[in-house]
């Protein structure tokens, strides 16, 4: 078994795409939790129940957080 030798350029370029991920995931929650009370008042109306356009937000809102959790939870 032999090891390919890294540079240490390649090895900045791989952590740094690393923290580039982790700042964007936490960028992203942190939004998330902001806005999260908006959410829930304006999407998530409990008395009309839900609606196409609910579940559409949904798909594009929460396919992005679960796409950035796991490039986090994958490095």
């Amino acid at each position: 078994m032999s090891a390919t030798p890294v540079s240490a350029q390649e090895m900045a370029d791989i952590y740094g795409s690393i923290y580039c991920t982790y700042a964007a995931c936490a960028i992203f929650l942190y939004d998330w939790l902001l806005c999260l009370d908006q959410e829930i008042r304006l999407i998530w109306k409990w008395q009309i129940g839900v609606t196409i356009f609910s579940l559409l937000y949904a798909l594009s809102r929460y396919a992005l957080l679960m796409q950035s959790i796991l490039a986090v939870a994958s490095n």
